[in-house]
């Protein structure tokens, strides 16, 4: 009963191949075939859990550097954006659209001058692998600023009054003697800013952009209820230039302005003559790429002005300020940060058509509920919020809307290519493309002479030619032999 045969039975169970017992240590091919199989159900990786994937990212998200500069960049750009929605509305309420169209001519002959100012040298600041040749092109850069102001100042003098006629102030020609001033503090603002990129300083840059919306968007609100006019705009804005300015020498004493720095540091006229050469290829393209920018960005006010008046100057002055709200907190804040990263890549010998594909993918998705919502229900909301006198300028919103939602994913293909020095490409590109949209405008307003129709036409050229850019992006910037893809940061 208690035999052999039952005792083995009470054994633990081993493992059978082809119903034969198989014992450690044993020998013979059925024991290295066990062997073999509990190896390879070893060796069998388990798939990861959904949660655990989205932990693992997550955790490199909170890691990544370009992702937290990107936040500090947005979190301050929505927060000065908060800022001017919430007085807006007061401020349409207190001053005509006269006065705002007034304060948009002021700032499109601001925006014409500024980049005449650095020469485009200060956009090159981020580039140089030394903070040696960065800090030259720090005092190059405000060298130059100061002498072209200088001369624009001296003009002004004898030329202010028939100026003034021209653009329609009036009797109030002698605000233009403010150009100067605003133009200088603009590019010392500019100029430190970059400086601030390249040191990753994006806090100190977001904090100074911030205070300056707000004391803009108070004092213009302030005194509105005493004098509400076109010329309370333009010197408000003036003096908050002035204030950034002075907030920028302080913020970046030490970096460029302190003992430390000069120690050793020094920049003699022969390095000054040697960075000019060496990023020449900035005057030369660069400035007038940026200068055919802002004619671009000024010439819509300019034309409709000349067109329909400076009354639908300022409807379209407050629709293109509303619109361009949602592309400074997404393409801005990360256009910056980029110019930094892509840098940085280029110096690794990284290769960056991956991130900028990636990038705007993501900034074209973004765009697409915010605009949205201008798309569908523009005129009601302006009408609800800056009043019945402002639907105008949400029909105007519409339309730029459509662009923008096209507009807000072109910024990291752009930096890539002042980053990779493609600045020949950039200049024919922006040359080409504020023909076509400026001739668009010019042409809708005058054959159809409906300002909507217009704009609208404007809106499809500019859509075309942002589709140019990013395309042309990718492929200069794709990956050649020999070149390693960049990796997440």
């Amino acid at each position: 009963m208690w035999g052999p045969g039952l005792l083995r039975s009470l054994e633990p169970c081993q493992p059978t191949i082809w119903g034969q017992s198989v014992k450690k240590g044993e020998g013979g091919r059925p024991a290295r075939l066990a062997e073999r199989a509990t190896d390879s159900v070893r060796t069998v990786p388990r798939k990861p859990a959904l949660c655990s994937t989205l932990r693992a990212a997550a955790a490199r998200l909170k890691k990544s550097q370009f992702v937290r500069n990107v936040a500090v960049m947005a979190g301050g750009t929505a927060a000065a954006q908060a800022i001017t929605i919430g007085v807006l509305p007061v401020i349409t309420r207190l001053y005509a659209p006269d006065a705002l169209g007034l304060l948009g001519v002021f700032n499109s002959v601001v925006v014409l001058l500024t980049p005449l100012a650095c020469l485009g040298y200060h956009i090159a600041i981020v580039i140089p692998k030394s903070d040696h040749d960065a800090r030259g092109l720090v005092r190059l850069s405000l060298r130059l600023a100061t002498g072209f102001s200088a001369v624009i100042a001296v003009l002004l003098v004898f030329t202010h009054a028939p100026l003034a006629s021209v653009l329609g102030f009036g009797a109030s020609g002698g605000y233009l003697l403010l150009i100067p001033v605003v133009v200088l503090t603009a590019s010392v603002g500019g100029t430190l800013s970059q400086w601030l990129v390249r040191a990753d300083r994006f806090w100190a840059l977001q904090t100074v952009s911030v205070t300056h919306s707000g004391f803009k968007a108070g004092a213009k609100a302030a005194l509105g209820f005493l004098w509400p006019t076109g010329i309370v705009l333009i010197a408000v804005n003036a003096v908050a230039r002035v204030l950034k300015a002075l907030w920028f020498l302080v913020v970046t004493r030490r970096d460029v302005w302190g003992p430390k720095p000069l120690r050793g540091d020094t920049h003699s006229m022969t390095d000054t003559r040697r960075l000019a050469r060496e990023y020449r290829d900035f005057p030369t393209y660069q400035l007038p790429k940026a200068l055919a920018a802002r004619l671009g960005e000024a010439a819509p006010t300019l034309v409709l002005t000349a067109l329909f008046g400076p009354a639908f100057a300022g409807f379209y002055a407050l629709a293109h300020l509303i619109v361009k709200l949602p592309s400074k907190l997404m393409a801005q804040s990360i256009s910056k940060v980029y110019r930094s990263r892509a840098a940085k890549m280029v110096h690794a010998g990284n290769n960056v058509s991956r991130d900028i594909a990636r990038t705007t993918a993501v900034l074209l998705l973004l765009g697409v509920v915010p605009y949205g919502v201008i798309i569908g229900s523009g005129p009601p909301i302006f009408a609800l919020i800056f009043g019945a006198d402002w639907v105008v300028a949400g029909h105007a919103a519409r339309w730029l809307a459509v662009w923008y939602v096209f507009h807000v994913a072109v910024s990291p293909g752009s930096q890539a290519l002042i980053v990779t020095r493609h600045l020949p490409f950039r200049l024919m590109w922006t040359v080409s493309a504020n023909g076509a949209k400026i001739g668009a405008l010019a042409a809708g307003g005058i054959v159809t002479g409906d300002p909507i129709a217009a704009i609208a036409a404007y809106a499809m050229a500019s859509i075309g030619a942002d589709v140019v850019l990013v395309l042309a992006a990718l492929w200069k910037t794709r990956p050649m032999a020999g070149e390693r893809s960049p990796r997440d940061s």
